[in-house]
């Protein structure tokens, strides 16, 4: 087994310097409540440079100081150290930069929160807006259909009834037309009737019995066919008296 080497003296210095820590802090504590002047008096600005010079102490690892901890007491040493610990203008400056951009984001936020306050109200009018337009949509169309519909059966009310309405109307003509007929017709139906013709090979004038059926429906056409009749033998009477003359 190998014995483990002896501590450096470096080691043993710091451990007996930590060792008389709290002995120092307590001197230092009461040495604080006493003021000591030494010497001619310096000026403040000069101590505040001192202390800011000598704040921050880098001792070496290898050497101990000759005096563990430097307590400087001198007229108002207690103001120059909290002026020491006091921040410096420019970590203030910062503070109120950043105090500034803290409320101006403030300020924007509340903006936008109120901008989308006032989106949310104009939405809801528009959704509600929009709501009473379906309604009133809704209710032009059922009109329409409404009169669409009325309109479709009046159509189709005239369509049936034109056809049955002149249908009846077709009956009560022809009832009304054979009630006429029965009523001026005379009682015999077949009348014998007496006809003057002309005879082509004698000349002479001679009567013909002739049996009609007259109905209003065929008068003016039988009219028409004995006006056809008498042009033609007239005609032909004509035409055997020339030729009659030529031969004699």
């Amino acid at each position: 087994m190998k014995r483990n080497p002896l501590p450096l003296p470096s080691k043993i210095e710091v451990v007996e310097t930590l060792l008389s820590l709290p002995n120092l802090i307590k001197k230092y504590e009461l040495l604080s409540q006493y003021s000591f002047t030494c010497g001619i008096k310096k000026k403040k600005s000069v101590l505040v440079n001192r202390k800011e010079t000598s704040s921050c102490v880098v001792l070496d690892a290898d050497k101990s100081p000759s005096t563990p901890l430097y307590l400087g007491n001198s007229d108002g040493g207690s103001d120059a150290f909290d002026k020491a610990n006091k921040p410096s203008p420019s970590l203030s400056f910062k503070k109120i930069l950043k105090k500034k951009l803290v409320d101006d984001l403030k300020v924007k936020l509340s903006g936008m929160q109120e901008e989308n306050n006032k989106l949310k109200r104009d939405f809801a009018s528009m959704a509600q807006k929009k709501q009473e337009l379906q309604a009133q949509n809704l209710e032009l169309k059922a009109k329409k259909q409404k009169i669409s519909y009325t309109i479709n059966m009046e159509d189709m009310q005239l369509w049936n009834n034109p056809m049955k309405v002149n249908i009846d109307q077709q009956v009560q003509q022809r009832y009304h037309y054979q009630q006429q007929i029965s009523m001026f017709a005379p009682q015999q139906q077949h009348e014998q009737l007496q006809q003057y013709v002309v005879d082509l090979n004698t000349g002479k004038v001679m009567r013909v019995a002739c049996s009609s059926n007259i109905n209003s429906g065929g008068s003016r056409f039988v009219a028409r066919k004995r006006r056809i009749i008498r042009m033609k033998e007239k005609q032909n009477s004509l035409l055997n008296m020339r030729l009659s003359r030529g031969s004699g």
